[in-house]
């Protein structure tokens, strides 16, 4: 009995050893994972690519002189702008009118190979100019970086982008436009801004027919559209702005219409607005425009060691 016994006793410590040791895989399994989620958070960031465009600068290089040297960009309103002289008054009591005739501008936003990125020109006429200008500074960036567009294909790389306009323009665009281009105009406002909530990449075309909420628009992103357009339009909107006008082009129409008073556009397709749409004056007495765009191309510190 004693033998049985000591067989049995020695199979329970061994049976205690293996599930003891199980346990401590299991942990250091654990604390191993743990420590490299805390790695990914704390990893130090290398910025290994830019390209940029800003006034008076087309490269970070010129940037670099610009700031070292004190220069100041600021200028008159281009002429292939917009005639400064139709909408520039120096009394700022006056409505509908620019009171400082100058700003930050870029050179050239007008031009465009639309060849090179396998665009063809009719596509490139109707694109937001800034998307264009994202391209070329990112295929600049990309150049800076040495990396070739063809590693990136099937990579784990996030892209990040943020556009915007100055809210106020839009208002303004929209009071001193014709009623056809005033259609354009808000059309254009909508789907940048459908497209910046959605998420979608700026090769996503958006259908004005196609259902906000078929596109993938939620509750949440129904309130942030009505924020936006309420700041942007500077008039107040229903909470079931998006329920009631489910689509661009009925948003469009019933903004147009009924929440700005203005005359119903007529029936034709949207074209994007020109570069003096999307790149102009937020038209106050103290705000001066300022295009500018950057890239950054960023990796772990660790994949570039």
């Amino acid at each position: 009995m004693r033998i049985a016994d000591s067989n049995i006793s020695a199979r329970q410590d061994g049976e205690r050893k293996a599930v003891l040791l199980k346990a401590l895989q299991a942990i250091d399994s654990l604390q191993s994972r743990l420590d490299a989620v805390e790695r990914d958070r704390t990893e130090p960031i290398a910025i290994v690519g830019l390209s940029c465009r800003f006034p008076g600068s087309n490269d970070p290089d010129a940037f670099w002189r610009l700031l070292s040297g004190g220069v100041d960009a600021v200028k008159e309103v281009p002429n292939d702008r917009w005639d400064k002289d139709a909408y520039y008054d120096p009394d700022p009591s006056v409505p509908g009118k620019m009171h400082a005739p100058y700003g930050g501008f870029l050179d050239q936003v007008d031009l465009f190979d639309a060849a090179f990125f396998g665009i063809s020109g009719r596509e490139a006429e109707s694109m937001d100019p800034q998307q264009r200008l994202l391209l070329e500074v990112t295929w600049e960036a990309l150049e800076n970086a040495g990396i070739a567009t063809t590693h990136l294909r099937g990579s784990s790389t996030g892209v990040f982008v943020g556009i915007t306009t100055s809210d106020s323009e839009v208002s303004l665009q929209l009071k001193n436009a014709s009623p056809a281009r005033r259609h354009d105009i808000l059309i254009a406002h909508l789907l940048s801004q459908t497209r910046s909530i959605l998420g979608f990449d700026l090769s996503r075309e958006l259908e004005l027919e196609q259902g906000l909420f078929d596109m993938g628009m939620d509750s949440l992103m129904a309130v942030e559209l009505k924020g936006r357009l309420e700041r942007s339009l500077g008039v107040p909107l229903p909470s079931t702005l998006t329920f009631n006008h489910p689509t661009i082009k009925a948003l469009g129409d019933y903004l147009l219409s009924e929440a700005l008073g203005f005359d119903s556009a007529p029936e034709k397709t949207a074209s994007i607005p020109s570069p003096a749409d999307v790149l102009s004056f937020d038209h106050s007495s103290e705000d001066l425009s300022e295009e500018e765009l950057s890239v950054l191309l960023l990796k772990k510190l660790e994949q570039i060691r």
